[in-house]
């Protein structure tokens, strides 16, 4: 679908899903197998790859997309096919928010041996997934603030506020934390926002390398309250557009 090729994931989803005034190839295709079906030109349960390519399509789209029903077409690409790249590189991101950083490399290795001409879509995901792996073994500042890794300065710098007004050492005991605890706690907030709200540092801990790690010899210096000395924070449709799907191999588009 030529929309996908050129990154047009929104108008793509919509030609397959449909909207409002226009039908969807998707649907389009379900009531043409049915009268074909009913007319006896195709066996009753007879699946057809073209279905399964739509669908695939669809979750290609959404997955580019971040779109809200990503999961539905997804998971439905790999139910009719397991080795579907991008339902693949779907559960790998899935396996990735739930921390199961090894499931997802495993995933992501698999997509390899099957789609070696995606590199460009899964290396970067599994340079992702491998730094957060190493991450989950040391500290994670963007847990301590509680924002995800691509949050901007202002959302960082929020979060930091809220916190920071959480586990003030003089406020806490009002919510029954002890004074050591927000204490500890309010050390681990003040190194998290050192790091995140500097450009530099914060790209060098999502590369993997913790700017304070001791084994680096290069911890930040001074009281844990300093407060960030300055830190500011892609058949035919209505109109007569036209579509051509190319399949490998014989036997036409339905496979029976």
């Amino acid at each position: 679908m030529g929309q996908l090729n050129r990154g047009q994931t929104t108008t793509a989803g919509r030609t397959l899903v449909g909207t409002e005034e226009e039908i969807g190839l998707i649907t389009l295709l379900k009531e043409q197998t049915e009268d074909l079906r009913q007319s006896g030109f195709i066996p009753e349960k007879a699946p057809t790859q073209l279905y399964g390519k739509l669908i695939d399509m669809t979750c290609h789209a959404y997955l580019e997309g971040n779109h809200k029903n990503v999961e539905k077409y997804c998971e439905e690409a790999l139910e009719l096919n397991s080795e579907s790249f991008w339902g693949m590189l779907y559960r790998a991101k899935g396996l990735m928010r739930k921390d199961e950083f090894d499931a997802a490399i495993h995933t992501l290795k698999s997509a390899i041996e099957l789609h070696p001409g995606k590199r460009d879509k899964i290396d970067p995901l599994m340079n992702k997934v491998q730094i957060a792996l190493k991450r989950s073994k040391t500290k994670d500042y963007y847990k301590v603030l509680g924002v995800d890794s691509d949050s901007d300065q202002r959302q960082i710098k929020s979060a930091y506020r809220k916190a920071s007004k959480q586990f003030h050492p003089d406020k806490a005991h009002k919510q029954g934390i002890a004074k050591e605890d927000a204490e500890k706690k309010m050390a681990s907030i003040n190194e998290a926002y050192e790091v995140l709200s500097d450009p530099e540092l914060r790209a060098r801990f999502d590369r993997g390398d913790d700017p304070n790690s001791q084994e680096r010899g290069d911890p930040f210096q001074g009281s844990p309250f300093a407060g960030g000395g300055g830190h500011p924070f892609m058949f035919q449709q209505g109109g007569g557009q036209q579509f051509k799907f190319n399949f490998h191999g014989g036997g036409g588009p339905f496979g029976f």
